[in-house]
This record gives structure tokens, sequence and C-alpha cells, in this order.
């Protein structure tokens, strides 16, 4: 049988009420996303309904013809809790059914999610028809067309009804409508519909305009525009390498062009990882090169109690400053009171907007990661100057709690490289990184712009980054002489020779 190790079956937090009330939250999530309008609503509905009694009585308890009304409007080879209660598990995978299944003999669930409207119609002869529309607090008034005197077929009240009732994929269905008809006139059937069409159209705008978020004066809604203007200077091209594995340091330490090496946490384990970081810092340093440590893409309580037992080694041990991946770790650090100039945000740390980067700023974190979502029109915009581009590594695609290892075999507690075949046949690498019990899945193919080396130099970047993840040594030392041909020595560079298929990413298409 096939298997599915990354179907997750779906979540059910029903019996959970009471205590994610408890902990604070105040706003709960029904995933719709591909499912239909029955399932949306009569999840929502059985939800709604435990929820209200938890906040009339302090209580609730699930009924179990409830619960089965669930399964029954859809599940992925029965329900899971989530991580609330658990790290991970293979019974929270579907593993050989990923499909859904719906029950027997469910009765439907009132599915009507239109918006009530109330309608008001006029025709009066020698004048124009008139409709207003309303919905919650908004109303719209519409004229169409010229109404006569009727010769032949005058307008009845069912035909009115009938014509502006016929609300079809729009979100409104007409509950009320009172009709204003001056004698005996006529309108043909098309004006009626396009009378109807106007209103409706306009009722959805201008609800809609209501949530809308208002640009800032100056700029569009992505907060680009405000780096018109930055003085960019020429100067030395500074170079930084990511390395997650022992072997490709060496290839990095024999490149003087570069300055920086980020040592990726997982390369250590807990028990010796002051002595393990300690060594590497040295030997980076005998070569003239800064250290950094690139901190883990998953930073819990317990990762964060475990870096606070070790941080006088790890100040002890020389590094020059962090890499740093989510806002958990920000707040490590800054508790710690580590030097924030000396502290580097990655992409997961979104600078989108300049409005993003200047909020970071001002909290002291001045130097970030080039955003790999923005095309190079978005990317000529921005202000780059604080910023470190990738241009060359495998980007993650997914950070997952649920390893692969662990469901697919058993947990060795051995940090490794395993491979997910997709139904194309594409190959995915799987880095288990066990000393944070999480899993990287990174792409099929490197993310490379060596090859486009003149274009990115008008970028103006603070540096440029190359990561190096599941690559054997002698795939580290072609890409980094193939960065000193595109970038010091100015020579074109085919990239296909070096990493075989590659990605440019969003640089020329951008987000879609």
């Amino acid at each position: 049988a096939e298997c599915y190790p990354r179907s997750l079956k779906d979540l059910c937090t029903i019996d959970q009420i009471p205590q994610l009330i408890a902990a604070g939250i105040d706003s709960f999530k029904i995933e719709g996303r591909m499912k239909s309008a029955q399932y949306a609503a009569g999840v929502t509905s059985i939800y709604r309904n435990y929820i209200d009694q938890y906040m009339e009585s302090g209580s609730c308890r699930v009924r179990r013809p409830d619960y089965d009304r669930l399964l029954d409007t859809g599940n992925r080879s029965g329900f899971t809790k989530g991580y609330y209660r658990q790290h991970n598990g293979a019974d929270m995978v579907t593993l050989k059914c990923p499909s859904y299944e719906k029950g027997e003999g469910l009765e439907p669930v009132s599915a009507d999610l239109k918006l009530p409207v109330r309608a008001e119609a006029s025709f009066h002869a020698g004048q124009p028809a008139k409709l207003m529309v309303s919905c919650q607090n908004v109303s719209v008034k519409v004229q169409h067309g010229l109404t006569e005197a009727a010769k032949k077929q005058p307008l009845s009240t069912e035909t009115i009804k009938t014509q502006l009732s016929k609300t079809g994929n729009t979100p409104f269905a007409v509950e009320q409508m009172e009709i204003d008809l001056d004698g005996s006139v006529f309108l043909p059937k098309q004006a009626l519909n396009q009378l109807r069409r106007e209103a409706l159209e306009q009722l959805e705008a201008q609800m809609l305009a209501q949530y809308r978020r208002i640009p800032v004066s100056g700029k569009d809604q992505t907060g680009f525009g405000a780096a018109s203007g930055i003085l960019k200077t020429a100067r030395q091209a500074v170079f930084t390498a990511v390395a997650e594995e022992y072997w490709q340091l060496d290839a990095v330490l024999e490149q003087d062009f570069i300055s920086r090496v980020y040592l990726d946490s997982s390369m250590y384990s807990r028990e010796c990882f002051a002595a393990q970081l300690t060594a590497q810092v040295r030997r980076i340093h005998a070569a003239k090169k800064q250290a950094y440590l690139s901190l883990p893409a998953v930073f819990r309580q317990k990762t964060a109690q475990f870096y606070r037992t070790q941080w006088q080694s790890i100040q002890d041990s020389g590094v020059d400053g962090f890499l740093v991946k989510t806002q958990d770790e920000l707040g490590f650090l800054d508790a710690v009171q580590a030097d924030k100039s000396r502290c580097i945000l990655d992409d997961s740390l979104h600078t989108y907007s300049d409005d993003t980067k200047a909020c970071f700023a001002k909290e002291g974190w001045l130097y970030d990661t080039v955003p790999l979502e923005l095309n190079k029109k978005e990317l000529r915009a921005r202000n780059n100057t604080k910023s470190e581009m990738l241009i060359y590594g495998r980007l993650p695609l997914m950070t997952s709690a649920q390893c692969i290892q662990n469901t697919a075999a058993r947990c060795t507690k051995k940090r490794e490289v395993w491979y997910l075949k997709d139904r194309y046949g594409k190959v995915f690498p799987v880095r288990n990184v066990c000393s944070e019990c999480f899993n990287t899945i990174y792409n099929t193919q490197p993310l490379s712009l060596i090859q486009l080396s003149e274009e990115l130099k008008r970028l103006h970047p603070a540096s440029y980054r190359i990561w190096f993840t599941t690559e054997e040594e002698q795939t580290v030392r072609l890409v980094l002489q193939s960065v000193r041909k595109a970038f010091l020595e100015h020579q074109a560079v085919t990239m296909a020779a070096v990493a075989g298929t590659y990605t440019n990413g969003h640089y020329k298409r951008g987000t879609e």
C-alpha cells in the first residue's frame, strides 16, 4: 500500500474548548478551504453550540451524537487532537488513506450562507426604474432604464419579484421586497435584470470597502517606495556561507572571499554542544573569518532552557553573532542582553515592507535577510543596504514536528537525511533535527541567482549568502568557484553544470 507520511488526519478539538478558552484564546478558526458548504456549515454549527454552552455555564460536555456528526461530515482515517497533547506520532497521520470519508445516511446540514437583503423597487411611467437594496448597515440606490406606460403586457408584481430575486452566485439572498408599482407600466426583463445586477454589485463593493486596508500615503500596500532617493554607493562585495554539515566547512574555509560562516545548530549534540561549537569557531577564526551560530528553526521552551544553561559557554566559545529565525529567539536574545548589532534576522522574520524593517530597527535589530518572495522590481524599490541576500541554497518547503523517520520506521535519535518522492517522481530531502525533534523538508532543486550577478549588484545588499544544506564537499567547491567567477571575476557562469536543475525562485515571477 502507498504511504502518505505527510498527510495528517483532520484536527478536532471539540472536547478541548474549555481548556482553549481558559488559556486565553478568543478566536477559533475552522478550516473551510476546499471543503463543501455542508462541511463548513455543519462543523461551524457544532462548535458554535459548544462554545456558547461554555460561555453561558462555564462547562460543556460533548455528546456522542455530535461527535459522530463531525465524523460523518468528513474525516480522513478519523481525527487527531493535534499537537496540544503530544509532540508527534504515527497515530496523527493517515498513512494509507488520505482522502475523505463520509458517513452513510447523513442528513443534509442547512448551508444557506447568503446574506439577507431588503429590496425596495419603484416603477412610475416616464421615470427611470429605481431599486434600493440594504444589507446589514449598508444601503445602495440605483436606477436603470425608462419605465413606460404599458400598451400590451404590463409589469406584474410577480414578474418583478421573480427577476429581482435572482441573486445567482452573489453572496446575497433577497428576503424582503417592497414594490411601488404606479398603474399599468412596462419595463423589459433585460432592464429589470440589469437593475438588479447594478444594485447588488454596488452593494457588495460598498460592504467590502469597509474592511479594505488604506495604503499609507506615498506608498503602495506593500510599503514599497520608501527606498527612493537612497544613496547607493559602490563598495566591495561581502559574502557569507551557511554550513549544515561538518564536511562542508573545509571547502568554505578554503575561499578567501567568504567573510562570515554560519554554523547550523543542528550539527551539534546536546551533550557536546559547547565543545563542538568552540572547536569550529576556533577553526573559522584561524581562517580569518567571522563565526555566527544559526539558531534552530523551532525554538520551544525546552530549547530556550537549554540555551540559557549554555549561554556562558556560547559566549566563551568566541562566536561572533547569531542568525535568528523566530520571534521566540528574538525574545530570548533580548532577555540575555545579547548584542543586537551582532544578530541578523533570517528571511523567516519577514521584512517584506519598509515599515516592517523600521519596526525591527526601532527595537535595535538592524540587519535582516532579503525576503525570498519579492521579485526584482520589488527588490529595486526596497532598501537593501542593511540586508543580506540569499544567492544559492536549497530552500526549506516545510518545518514540521511530525518526524518522517519516526512515522515511517522508528526513532533512532540519529541525525540523518531521508527522502520523500512525490507523485511526479521528484525527490525531496528531509533532515531530521533530533536535538530539537523536528524535520526540515527541502525543495527538490536549489535556488540559484549566481548567474544573475550583474543584476544583483544593482540591488546593493549588505552581503550575499550561500547556503549549503545536503551538498557533498565537491558540490560546495563548485558552487563557491561559480560565485567567485560571477561576482569577482565578472565571468558568465552556467549553474546547470554545477547544480543540475535549479530555480530562480520568485526573483523573476514574484508571488502568485
